[in-house]
């Protein structure tokens, strides 16, 4: 997180947030190894706990941001990254480290691999993210431009794509993903 008045609201220490998080992944990939686990850091006191259910394979963990942290996180403790893009109206601390475009969207990729590289992790990564072009529902908008920008994101390595889907009512949101089915899914399958 980013916004200092939700880590207020929760009684939570801002400026330890990275490292906090850092240490529960750490702590989850440990739990989740299976076996007994013992650690001890900053927040978590653990001795011989053998968390259960035993998991067969654990879940993926993907991590949010475009932070030069976010980065170096999703290298060392992630499956996955889910970046955003610049957009009209971002706050300045989003649109400071915001991706701008698909080379920069490459290049930040390229650190997470050294990262991931130095860390020895060479199991499938996702990229996970929706295009720089927005693309209006139910008719506005270019839907070509929006599919060419897809386009680019699965050849830059996107595995999973977003789709904000306006929903000021449950109505609107069906009819939209019925839409986006329609006009974007089913051509990009053709």
């Amino acid at each position: 997180g980013y916004q200092k008045v939700e880590f207020d609201a929760l009684g939570a220490d801002f400026k330890r947030r990275g490292k906090l998080f850092d240490e529960a992944l750490e702590v989850l990939r440990l739990a989740w190894a299976g076996g007994p686990v013992s650690y001890k850091g900053m927040d978590f006191n653990a001795v011989e706990v053998e968390p259960r259910p035993a998991l067969s394979k654990a879940p993926p963990i993907w991590i949010g941001g475009s932070s030069p942290a976010a980065l170096e996180r999703a290298g060392k403790y992630g499956d996955g990254w889910c970046p955003f893009f610049a957009a009209p109206g971002m706050s300045a601390a989003n649109r400071d480290i915001a991706v701008t475009s698909i080379p920069d969207l490459k290049e930040r990729l390229a650190k997470i691999e050294e990262v991931r590289q130095r860390e020895g992790r060479a199991s499938p990564f996702d990229l996970s993210c929706g295009p720089p072009v927005k693309v209006g529902f139910l008719g506005n908008g270019d839907v070509q431009q929006y599919i060419d920008a897809l386009g680019e994101l699965v050849d830059a390595g996107a595995t999973w794509i977003s789709a904000m889907v306006p929903h000021g009512s449950r109505s609107q949101y069906i009819e939209s993903v019925l839409w986006y089915g329609e006009e974007v899914i089913a051509k990009m399958r053709g």
